[in-house]
């Protein structure tokens, strides 16, 4: 304020004023200079004292900041300008709550302070605070005095809800944490170690949205879980990130863990306390379940993730055994791994921009108790990745996919023992409510797709009602996708199925062998090379249907030798089936709806092959061997109106023997009693291919080999088995739409009769022989009518077709022992049980062709050959053993000594087997029956026929006849005994020639009778011919019958006509136990001699009248042997010796004339001879001969001796003979001796015995 001047000033006054205005602004500095130096001296005093006490001034301002907790400081260091260091700083406890003896709750290495003085002063704000080694420790003493502390100091709960953060801002412009060290020790979890670094950037409250710009970053090194690190590591943790300004939300630029390494146990987690007895939850008052409107109105607190990565981790679980309260878990080792990116958590949810991966590596899942050993985890994965949207997964619990990369799964009782919760079965719940459903749709979760590629299973050691299940290995694949409830939903199939997607999935190298593991190189029960398949959930739930089945090279190998011991023990015994009083008491009881059948769109197996061995069921099941392969057929072969589809099922190369035969090939026993040959699987049609022979060579069994084989051992052998059906007709009606057997050989045998009987049936034979045969009307008039709902009616084949195929006879039926023929045959609606087929009455009629009867001793000797046989029978009538008519067309009868054979092996048979019928071994004793005619074991055969049927004489083996006889028959079998009588129809001007008898027959016809079996002692077959003429070289006879009888040891004949004016008869007999053998005799009365005379010897002599002769004669082949007879005179008459012109002619010229007269006069007397009576004989054996007449008459007498000697080679044959006949002379020796060698003696045959004939 200045002084103001007056209006009018004098100079005195001016200088006045001046001067007293200096004195006050001189007394002003004085003032002033004086106070700065008491401020001065004040403040020096002030200075030193505070720098005497700084350690202790900034312990109370540090514990006012902190309080109720106290703070130690060190020393402090303010010896540099803008800098502050405090060395050793320490957080304690309220003084009112520790102990002297506590350790720090927080110990810092020091503090470092950086500050700008003017913006000390002015904001008063350090510029940056650093916390050098700062070391927290957190343990269950300090979490009590915290709470403790919390409690006593009156904090509110809501007041602590929004923590005021603002001090950060005032405190530093940056916040630094190096080299820290953290320490959690408490009961309730393992004790974690680390090292961390904190850095807190400029925070500004001011900012509208973000406190820090810059990140925030905190790392945390080293961690340690568990004592000394042994529950895990981690090497580092990176969190760098953002806090909004109004503290609503974090944004985290990264949250990175590096090379965790967990190990947990149940060290880990404490021993649950024990809860009070009766103690019960407090509900939830409404109070507390209503939010408080101030806390409701608060903005959702948000966390952003910018980036979230786990890398290098491995994490195992392990030692939770059940003991010690802890749960009961399998020992489990995983590697995780993701990169999150853009992730978002607000309000409890979570959420990202882009589907998220979670990836685990190097999975191990072991059940084992007390560990594994050697054995393989329960559970190997190479990676599984799950591919999520956070979003759907807490809303619809929905995973996008899960793919797993090589799953191993080893399945074992010891490798599950783990997985069991240990709960009793009665406190857990055991209602389950269906996919779908209201009850279930919360819990329910859906997955995108579901991938396994390169699994592999392998189970084994389970065991079922104490009996071991074979183990089972397999490599598996599978896509599935869109699983979800309503994936499984069977309610509106055909409008879900619409938008259904197709699941895929594919097993390989399926293998299953006993209980144990399969080894790579040994035979299993089962391999399967391939299995692929394609469904749909809701079509394959409810309506059972499959879209797409692929099977590749099946190979059953079920044999007592792979399966388990329990199987070959199983008898029908065991199994559960009702009787039939069972079935119809339980008729009541069936379902009201037909069964929904199994359906596969399109299946397909390809290369099976299956070989069947087993006594299970008491040996009935018979050995079966083949291959098999199955199609779908192509819809234009389908019913179009039907939408299943029908499947080719076809049986390849199929083999069947009985239980009681020899071994399959290729199985271990026979394995073991191989040959040296090797059987081939085929053999029967030149076409198969052998399976045995290299791909370069020759097969090493031959054509004759195999038929062999297979006629010793297989019941049958079926080149090609085909069956087609539709899965309703298998599964819910019982019926085959089709079965067609292809070249098939069926044997007929003991093979058979033990598959028939099987290994149970001889030992129940005698209970069932007790009980009286029912008649066949009764159970044909109890059989019910087909009902589809009926799962106990019969089953039954729409067409059955047989073509290609033979059938042979072993010894089931010994009427027709050696039989084969081929079967061609197509049948309708065949019922497949005893109570069906008696119901069917229809007729069948069936075409065979190609029957062949050969002799039971040499295969090569054919005994009958029926080229043509239709059969007409009725299933009711085979099941009864009865056949209604066979027609036999063209059929050829050998009659030589393999027929006769043949015959009298049947008659053994029935004499060792009387009363044994079809199929019962001849050592069963034979059923007892109160009527003799209820004793039908035999079968019945009611009208046989025969038409155009040829009869070839062969007594040695080759016909004798240019044309042979034929037949026509008729006759029936009635218990196992044909009496067959075949007419041989005369046809006129026909004649049969035998050129080598030099025999020709004219107007023949007869009959020929026999029986199969022979009903009398003597086995033979009768023929009986009558005949207009039959002319032998130049000898006719007229009116001629001829009886022939055939047996086993030759052949027999009678025989009688007019002949020259009289009559002729004779008898003759062939050996064929001594091939070529014969012997004969012929009687002649009032014959005429001149044109047998002109016959027999026409250059030698002629003889007229009638006589009587007779004529005895033995051979062999054509070559006659020792040969006697005699003449008798009835008549007188001439004999003129027409031998003797030739030598009157021939008389020399040289004679004179009276010599050649009395020469001719002499021979002319003897030429000819009236005689009155005579007698003669004659003898022949070997070369020489001789014939004696002693003829009497008016003129004397005449005693003539005729000598006969074959001057030709002894080993000249009989045609020379024939047309060179011996010329007679006259001698006077005797006929020489008889050579026992010429004649050799009847042979037997060595195989058989046969009861020769008396003779």
């Amino acid at each position: 304020m200045s002084d103001p001047k007056p209006a009018n000033a004098t100079p005195a006054a001016e200088k006045r004023r001046l001067r007293w205005l200096g004195r006050w602004l001189l007394k002003l500095v004085g003032w002033f200079f004086a106070l700065s130096i008491v401020v001065l001296l004040i403040g020096t005093i002030v200075a030193w004292f505070a720098w005497q006490n700084l350690t202790g001034l900034a312990n109370m301002a540090a514990t006012r900041f902190v309080a109720p907790y106290r703070v130690e400081l060190g020393k402090v260091d303010v010896s540099k300008r803008g800098e502050v260091h405090v060395d050793t700083v320490r957080l304690l406890p309220p003084p009112d709550l520790a102990n002297p003896e506590d350790a720090p709750w927080v110990s810092l290495d020091g503090i470092d302070l950086t500050y700008d003085l003017d913006e000390l002063r002015n904001e008063r704000r350090f510029r940056t605070v650093t916390l050098r080694g700062p070391v927290v420790r957190i343990d269950d003493a300090s979490l009590d005095l915290f709470a403790e502390a919390k409690a006593g100091s009156g904090e509110s709960e809501a007041a602590s809800v929004t923590p005021d953060l603002s001090y950060l801002g005032r405190l530093a412009e940056r916040i630094e944490v190096i080299n820290g060290k953290l320490d959690i020790d408490t009961s309730k979890a393992p004790r974690i170690q680390a090292n961390w670094d904190l850095s807190v950037p400029p925070v500004n409250f001011g900012d509208e949205e973000w406190l820090n710009q810059e990140p925030l970053g905190w790392r945390f090194s080293q961690v340690r879980l568990g004592k000394d690190g042994d529950g895990g590591t981690i090497d580092r943790i990176d969190l760098r990130g953002r806090v909004r300004s109004d503290l609503s939300g974090v944004e985290v630029a990264e949250l990175s863990f590096s090379d965790p390494k967990l190990k947990i146990t149940p060290d880990w987690f404490p021993e649950p306390a024990e809860a009070d007895a009766g103690g019960k939850p407090e509900p939830e008052t409404a109070e507390s379940a209503t939010a408080e409107p101030a806390t409701a109105a608060r903005r959702v607190f948000e966390v952003l993730v910018g980036a979230f990565r786990i890398d290098g981790a491995e994490i195992s679980i392990r030692g939770f055994e059940g003991d010690r309260s802890s749960r009961h878990l399998p020992d489990f080792e995983f590697s995780p791994s993701l990169d999150w990116r853009d992730l978002r958590i607000a309000g409890g949810r979570f959420s990202s921009s882009d589907p998220l991966t979670l990836s685990l590596a190097d999975i191990r899942l072991d059940g084992h108790e007390g560990g594994r050993g050697d054995q393989p985890p329960t559970l190997s994965l190479e990676k599984l990745a799950l591919k999520f949207e956070p979003t759907a997964l807490y809303e619809r619990r929905r995973l996008e996919s899960i793919e797993l990369d090589s799953p191993r799964l080893h399945l074992t009782p010891d490798s599950l023992a783990r997985f069991s919760s240990g709960k009793s079965g009665e406190t857990e719940s055991s209602e389950y409510a269906a996919p779908g459903t209201t009850e279930n749709a919360e819990s329910s979760w859906e997955i995108g797709f579901l991938s396994v590629t390169d699994g592999k299973l392998d189970a084994s050691g389970w065991r079922w009602d104490e009996r071991n299940i074979p183990a089972a290995s397999a490599d598996w694949e599978t896509r599935l996708t869109e699983l979800s409830p309503r994936s499984f939903a069977t309610s509106g199939t055909d409008e879900v199925s619409a938008d259904m997607p197709t699941q895929q999935f594919a097993i390989a190298n399926l293998r299953v062998d006993d209980n144990a593991m399969p080894e790579k190189d040994s035979t299993s029960i089962a391999e399967i090379g391939k299995i692929e398949g394609r469904f749909r959930f809701p079509e394959l739930l409810g309506k059972h249907r499959m879209d797409f089945l692929r099977v590749e090279r099946p190979v059953l190998d079920l044999t007592d030798e792979r399966l388990p011991d329990w199987v070959s023990d199983f008898s029908a015994k065991d199994s559960d089936s009702k009787t039939l009083e069972e079935t119809a008491e339980g008729d009541s009881e069936k379902p009201t709806e037909a069964p929904v059948p199994f359906v596969i769109g399109d299946a397909t197996i390809i290369d099976g092959a299956l070989r069947l061995d087993t006594g299970a069921f008491g040996g009935r099941i018979p050995k079966l061997q083949g291959r098999f392969s199955l199609e779908t057929l192509p819809a234009e072969n389908t019913d179009p109106a039907d939408n299943d589809p029908r499947y080719h099922f076809e049986f390849g190369q199929l083999r069947v023997r009985s239980q009681q035969g020899e071994a399959l090939p290729g199985s271990a026993v026979a394995e073991k009693d191989a040959k040296a040959a090797v059987e081939p699987l085929g053999g029967l049609f030149p076409q198969d291919p052998d399976p045995t022979a290299p791909a370069d060579g020759p097969a090493l069994v031959d054509e004759a080999g195999r038929a062999g084989a297979i006629r010793e051992r297989d019941v049958a052998f079926v080149r090609e088995l085909t069956v087609e059906f539709d899965a309703a007709g298998v599964q819910r009606d019982r019926r085959v739409e089709k079965i067609e057997v292809r070249g098939g050989e069926f044997q007929i045998g003991k093979g058979l009769r033990e598959m028939v009987d099987g290994g149970e049936a001889v030992e129940d034979e005698a209970d069932k022989a007790a009980e009286p045969p029912k008649p066949d009307g009764g159970q044909a008039a109890n059989t019910k009518e087909s009902d589809p709902l009926d799962r106990t009616g019969e089953w039954t084949v729409g067409e059955f077709v047989v073509t290609e195929s033979q059938v042979r006879f072993e010894s089931l039926i010994p009427q027709i022992e050696g039989l084969e023929f081929a079967i061609e045959t197509r049948l309708h609606d065949i019922p497949l049980s005893q109570g069906g087929l008696l119901a069917q009455d229809r007729k069948q009629k069936v075409e065979l062709a190609g029957i062949e009867v050969r002799d039971p001793y040499d295969s090569f000797i054919t005994v009958a050959f029926l080229p043509t046989i239709f059969v007409e029978f009725s299933f009711a009538g085979l099941v009864n053993q009865r056949i209604d008519k066979i027609d036999l067309i063209s059929p050829s009868i050998y009659v030589r000594q393999g027929l006769f054979w043949w015959i009298d092996y049947q008659r053994n048979y029935r004499k060792q087997n009387e009363g044994v019928g079809f199929g019962v071994d001849g050592t069963t004793a034979p059923v007892a029956y109160a009527d003799p005619d209820e004793a039908g074991t035999d079968w019945e055969i009611r009208e046989i026929n025969a038409h155009f049927g040829k009869i070839v004489i062969a007594p040695t083996g080759r016909p004798i006849g240019i044309v042979p006889f034929p037949f026509n028959a008729s006759t029936n079998m009635e218990k196992g005994e044909i009496s067959l009588k075949l007419q041989i129809p005369r046809e006129q001007q026909y004649v049969y020639e035998f050129p080598d008898l030099k025999l020709a027959l004219f107007g023949l016809e007869g009959d020929i009778e026999f029986n199969v079996p022979i009903k009398q002692e003597d086995n033979n077959l009768v023929q009986t011919f009558t005949l207009e003429r039959a002319v032998w070289k130049q000898y006719e006879v007229e009116k001629l019958y001829l009886t022939v009888t055939y047996d086993s040891d030759g052949i027999y004949g009678k025989f009688g006509g007019e002949a020259y004016d009289g009559y002729a008869e004779g008898q003759f007999n062939v050996y064929l136990n001594d091939v070529g053998r014969w012997d004969a005799w012929l009687a002649g009365t009032t014959f005429q001699m001149g044109p047998v005379t002109t016959v027999v010897a026409p250059d030698n002599f002629v003889m007229d009248g009638k006589v009587n002769a007779k004529l005895v004669s033995e051979g062999r082949g054509l070559v006659f042997g020792e040969t006697w007879g005699e003449i008798d005179t009835l008549s007188p008459g001439r004999i003129d010796f027409t031998k003797l012109n030739e030598v009157i002619q021939d008389l020399p010229d040289d004679w004179s004339q009276l010599k050649r007269s009395a020469t001719r006069l002499c021979l002319d007397t003897l030429k000819q001879f009236d005689y009155q009576t005579g007698k003669g004989d004659l003898y022949f054996v070997n070369r020489d001969g001789w014939l004696r007449l002693d003829l009497e008459g008016e003129s004397g007498s005449r005693k003539l001796e005729l000598y006969a000697h074959d001057w030709r080679a002894a080993d000249a044959g009989s045609a020379d003979r024939e047309e060179n006949p011996v010329t007679p002379s006259v001698a006077t020796s005797e006929p020489e001796a008889t050579d026992p060698a010429a004649v050799p003696e009847s042979r037997t045959r060595p195989r058989q015995r046969i009861r020769q004939r008396g003779r």
